[in-house]
């Protein structure tokens, strides 16, 4: 007869290839039942003291059922039992096919036949379940242990002992119990799902994904258990397995938002965004293709919460306008205002603005566009917009910085509960934390902490990292130390606050700090390592079931042999870790000094005409600015505003969002805390015994390299990188490129870096004609150099020509921007009262004195900045306070030919303006200037043409006629500078030797002068004068 091989674990009591009627014999057989030992199998007697309950004669079935209840209820403990579970099933199936045959498939059984209890039995189990009725458990148990002893393979018998197990408060047991039981009835669907969730109440999740996925095999259509398998497949993180199961139960309840979200949550932590974003976006559509529902937030239909998970979505992927546009779309559609299409023409949010709100906006600007589109009003809709999504818009308008909009929506938070909604609180404040608007985000705090049920640790610590962006430090340290005191075992915290003490230079107590820390760590890897040496009483269990069979020799030289491994690799680890660290440093560091030397090599050739290797030098760039890219030193998420210090500050407290994750924060980089904290440690005693001689030039190198390349090199690397790209027409890479070196905090806080790199910024803008790029760098340096006459000529000459230039140039906010320069300017300079007290009045009161004491104020006013703020306002057709400006700039420069032009220009203009109470006075006003202007500039070409077009302007063609002529008779200014380099050439020249233009002389203006006397000459009636004109000065 063919004998059953014992079972060794609970993994091949389960193992499907076995006939589930078949498994309770091998049970028995394996652990060699007798009448005394099945009698006391269970071990109840721990729960009855009663004297009828003799001693077990034999403990095996007893010790093994302890393994199994172990295996069951513990779902880590033996992690190998579950995970990867049918490989192992498939490999014991081949080593039993190979042995003794069994395991083979048997067609057409499809399980054990259904099965008559013999008459003995069935009165043993009429008896037991009258005694458990009777609530006498001890009779009843022993009862059924006779009757499994004469057949174990009575189903009732062990769900029976299982449900009095569960009554006497034995989970762990009636679970094991329960088990036995499904498996004599392996197509009882229900009990596998009441045992799936048993096992997930005891954690033990694979076990309950074994026990679901038995009862998907009796009913493929129970979504419950499909569900629930899926929902524990993903907490393992076995992620296709899960998406499979939803995707299954999708092809039975379609377009279900239940199953929608849990898909779109793992494909969030998959990285997987634009795969959700496609999900929701199919689901909306197929919503929106049906009959509006009743209830549109009736469970599982796609309703408000969906629109907020769909914004959320294209948030984490930062399509912030298309998140505003889903927003308003769906609550349209929700509202059944879909046909409402002309707000979309209205940049704004005041679709949702409520009726005592709208006066915060200003109606009239778009009132007759709106009406035109269909709209009654350009006020709310009275439409009830969800807090949730008012957040999410208010989110989206700071991120695409429309801050004023974004801060509308956010008023209206604060009528909200802060206790039952502060998750929302910290969101806005997350979001003017992420924009820099640190005070901003210390409001929203400031109203959370003083709620008491709020004020909690969470708020102090972003209160600290708020405080700290600003630079007030001892706030910053205060709130730390609070955070500290309430947490005191979370390290994380007391990091910042040592790198805090660092700041304040308070050396000893950033120290003692420190000191915490490391001691902490200590206690940690001492705590760890006697861990380690004590075996679990689930190891126990195992190794009595195996000691039998393993030589008393071999196993104890076989645990020391681990042991001793053990102990040395954990003596080890670090210095192994710190070598392979180093080797790594070092091998990247000769590689990125190879990459510069060839991209020198690339570099020369390029300047010399070499297009091959431009496109070379290109490739070999990419490949190490990912490098610097990479690194988050450079990019700290929040602490932009402070210096680069080296590459051991740590930041990863930051990263903690939540107020849960900061109570139980449990780091994963222990090695780089222990390095980081020492490292600090080190620093600090030595400037605290003033011995920084031993190790300065290493510090010094973490400060000033990176892969071995000092700062210096890296920045002159950036440069050439931005103009070979630049010249080679990748212009959007270089200014990729501009922005990554500008926020690199390496750079940011060196005032040298950070002006070359305006500079070519301002240079990139000019030669790709993006204005609004040289507007920006243009001030920025006005900023830097207020009183600085040549900055405020740069930004003048930056945008000199175009529509587009003159759009930026004459912008608003450019005209408000200089006109705080001038106000600045004149509470330097002039100290008038009148001047002060608007400086004190305005917002920028406290800004204006802080660059007053940095700045040095000038001996007398800027010309360059009037006339420029001068020019602003004749663009904007504003003359008469174009004419004050002019007017202060030549008092101070009256030898400056332009502003005596803008002068005589600005009076002219203004005499043609229907509001003009005397235009002959203007225009002899304007032609005093004018004539000054011709006379200062010498009388050159340039000045007969501009006193030409003057008079051209008013229709007087005999004034305009003869210094057009002598326009075209004069040198260019290119020609007069070229002469005056000459070898003692006077610039005397015949009028012949100028009488043709030159195509590549950009300050000749002969064909301009050509073309403005032929237009004259064909008004009165010569045309052929004027063809000969056009044909000897304007012919191609």
């Amino acid at each position: 007869s063919k004998t059953t091989p014992n079972p060794t674990t609970f993994l091949d009591l389960l193992n499907n290839t076995y006939d589930d009627a078949d498994l309770v014999h091998m049970l028995a057989e394996a652990t060699d039942l007798t009448s005394a030992a099945t009698r006391n199998s269970f071990d109840f007697r721990s729960n009855f003291e009663e004297p009828g309950f003799n001693q077990p004669e034999s403990t095996e079935f007893q010790n093994f059922a302890e393994a199994i209840g172990s295996d069951l209820t513990k779902g880590d403990s033996v992690p190998h039992l579950w995970q990867n579970l049918e490989k192992e099933w498939t490999e014991f199936n081949h080593d039993l096919r190979l042995t003794s045959g069994i395991g083979r498939i048997k067609k057409g059984k499809k399980g054990p036949r259904p099965r008559s209890i013999p008459p003995n039995l069935r009165a043993l189990v009429g008896e037991a379940n009258l005694h458990y009725v009777n609530r006498d458990y001890p009779r009843a148990i022993e009862v059924l242990q006779e009757v499994i002893k004469i057949d174990p393979n009575i189903h009732s018998a062990w769900f029976t002992l299982g449900t009095i197990q569960d009554e006497m408060g034995c989970p762990d047991k009636a679970l094991q119990l329960y088990l036995v039981a499904a498996h004599l009835t392996p197509h009882d669907g229900a009990l596998w799902k009441r045992l799936g969730l048993l096992s997930k109440n005891h954690n033990a999740v694979h076990q309950a994904i074994y026990c679901f996925s038995k009862a998907i095999r009796c009913d493929h259509n129970d979504v419950d258990a499909i569900w629930d398998r899926s929902i524990l497949y993903s907490e393992i993180r076995e992620f296709k397995k899960a998406i499979d199961g939803f995707n299954g139960l999708l092809e039975k309840i379609p377009y279900d938002m239940n199953v929608l979200r849990e898909i779109t949550r793992i494909q969030v932590q998959m990285n997987e965004i634009p795969q959700a974003i496609d999900l929701f976006l199919d689901a909306f559509a197929y919503y929106r293709n049906r009959p509006f529902p009743e209830d549109p937030e009736a469970e599982g239909s796609f309703g408000y919460s969906e629109i907020n998970i769909m914004a959320e979505l294209y948030m984490l992927a930062g399509d912030y306008n298309s998140a505003i546009d889903f927003i308003k779309r769906g609550v349209r559609w929700l509202q059944g205002r879909e046909n409402e299409i002309w707000w979309d023409y209205i940049n704004d949010d005041r679709e949702y603005d409520e009726e005592e709100n709208l006066d915060r906006r200003d109606h009239t600007s778009i009132l007759a566009a709106a009406r035109l589109r269909g709209a009654n009003s350009t006020g709310g809709t009275n439409a009830t917009l969800p807090i949730e999504l008012r957040v999410k818009l208010g989110q989206c308008r700071i991120s695409t910085d429309r801050l004023e909009e974004g801060k509308l929506h956010f008023a209206y938070l604060e009528s909200y509960d802060v206790e039952q909604y502060v998750d929302l609180y910290y969101e806005v404040a997350e979001t003017y934390t992420d924009k820099g608007l640190f005070e901003d985000a210390l409001a929203i705090y400031e109203a959370v902490v003083v709620n008491e049920s709020t004020d909690k640790s969470f708020a102090w610590m972003r209160m600290g990292m708020s405080h700290r962006e600003l630079g007030n430090l001892e706030s910053a340290a205060e709130y730390f130390a609070a955070v500290v005191k309430e947490l005191p075992d979370n390290l994380d915290v007391k990091m910042a606050l040592a790198e805090t003490y660092e700041d304040l230079d308070e050396k000893e107590k950033a120290l003692e700090m420190v000191n915490e820390v490391l001691e902490a760590r200590k206690e940690k890897h001492i705590q760890t390592a006697a861990e380690s040496k004590v075996p679990s009483s689930t190891s126990n269990q195992f190794s009595a079931s195996f000691s039998r069979s393993i030589p008393a020799g071999s196993l104890q030289t076989e645990a020391s042999l681990i042991q001793t491994v053990s102990e040395e690799s954990k003596a080890n680890a670090f210095a192994r870790a710190e070598e392979e660290r180093k080797q790594k440093i070092a091998e990247k560091e000769k590689e990125t000094k190879i990459q510069f030397h060839r991209l020198d090599l690339l570099y020369g050739r390029s300047r010399l005409g070499d297009s091959e290797s431009a496109i070379e030098f290109l490739e070999t760039a990419r490949n190490v600015v990912v490098d610097w890219k990479n690194n988050r030193a450079f990019y700290p998420q929040r602490d932009r505003m402070l210096p680069f210090k080296g590459w051991d500050r740590r930041r990863s407290w930051r990263k903690q969002a939540y107020f849960e994750e900061l109570e139980n924060s449990n780091d994963n980089d222990d090695a780089y805390l222990d390095e980081q904290a020492t490292t600090m440690a080190k620093r600090l005693q030595w400037r605290i015994d003033g011995e920084k001689d031993e190790l300065e030039d290493e510090i010094r190198k973490k400060i000033t390299e990176f892969n071995g390349i000092i700062f210096e090199k890296w920045f002159d690397f950036f440069i050439k990188y931005i103009v070979t790209s630049t010249k080679n027409k990748c212009e959007q890479e270089a200014f990729d490129l501009l922005k990554l070196a500008g926020r690199a905090n390496v750079f940011f806080h060196n005032i040298h870096y950070t002006t070359v790199l305006k500079l070519l910024s301002l240079a990139w803008g000019l030669h790709t004609r993006n204005f609004l790029v040289v507007c920006e760098n243009a001030r920025w340096l006005c900023n830097y150099k207020p009183f600085n006459s040549n900055l405020y000529d740069l930004y003048g000459a930056g945008m000199s020509s175009g529509s587009n230039a003159l759009s930026c140039f004459a912008a608003a906010n450019s005209q408000k921007y200089f006109l705080r320069q001038v106000k600045l300017m004149d509470t330097g300079f002039y100290q008038t009262p009148i001047i002060k007290s608007n400086s004190e009045k305005s917002e920028d009161g406290s800004k204006q004195k802080h660059v007053l004491k940095k700045a040095k104020v000038p001996e007398k006013p800027v010309a360059s900045l009037l006339s420029l703020y001068g020019h602003i306002l004749a663009c904007a057709r504003s003359y008469v306070g174009a004419i004050g400006y002019y007017s202060r700039a030549y008092s101070v420069k009256p030898k400056d030919p332009l502003i005596s032009l803008s002068m005589g220009l600005a009076y002219m203009h203004r005499s043609m303006q229907r509001i003009s109470d005397n235009r002959h006075l203007q225009i002899m006003q304007a032609f005093t200037f004018l004539y000054n202007y011709y006379e200062l500039k010498g009388r050159n070409q340039e000045a007969e043409y501009n006193l030409g077009r003057a008079f051209h302007e008013l229709g007087l063609y005999h004034l305009a006629v003869p210094h057009y002529e002598r326009c075209l008779e004069l040198p260019s200014l290119q020609q007069v500078f070229s002469e005056q380099k000459g070898k003692g050439k006077s610039p005397e020249k015949t009028s012949k030797e100028y009488s043709i233009a030159n195509d590549n002389d950009s300050t000749c203006l002969r064909r301009d002068a050509a073309y403005n006397l032929s237009m004259i000459y064909v008004e009165n009636g010569s045309p052929g004068l004027a063809a000969v004109l056009l044909k000897k000065y304007c012919t191609i």
